[in-house]
């Protein structure tokens, strides 16, 4: 029988899970719009959930499976630093910018995006649509090669 506190970390791990492969579809789901993603990212720190390359730009995403009502503002600022250093080191091995984005893949946020301290905050729900609406910072003929290089440079 598994006791209490090892079913709570079994429950918030498949959350967990469940919640990174909701984000996963809808960045995949921008292959057909030019975009490619990297999921999984095994670093010597840990991992990022998802890395986003297209002609919006290179992203990274850390994925949080909060459900209910929750306040950017209220957000823990660990979350936010998380975020941030994800995309501090992608640029660090890219040379290229990257975006720190925290997704919500269940929590119904309040304002539904918004920005603190150097990360924008959405729920997964729209997160294809934000991607989209970004302006271009990679021209479209280049993001394959970016998308190569920066799989290519990233570990594991």
């Amino acid at each position: 029988m598994i006791d209490r506190t090892a079913s709570a970390l079994v429950d918030r791990w498949g959350r967990g899970a469940a919640g990174e492969e909701i984000v996963g579809q809808a960045l995949d789901s921008l292959r057909e719009h030019g975009s490619f993603a990297l999921h999984d990212v095994q670093l010597d720190r840990g991992n990022i959930d998802h890395v986003l390359v297209g002609p919006a730009g290179i992203f990274t995403i850390e994925t949080k499976s909060h459900r209910g009502r929750l306040r950017a503002g209220a957000i823990d600022a660990r979350m936010l630093k998380q975020a941030y250093a994800q995309a501090k080191l992608v640029e660090r091995i890219t040379g290229l910018r990257a975006v720190p984005l925290l997704v919500f893949s269940s929590a119904y946020l309040m304002p539904a995006i918004t920005r603190r301290d150097g990360v924008v905050i959405l729920p997964a729900r729209m997160l294809a649509t934000h991607v989209k609406k970004r302006g271009g910072t990679i021209p479209p003929e280049r993001v394959d090669d970016v998308y190569r290089r920066l799989a290519a440079a990233l570990p594991g």
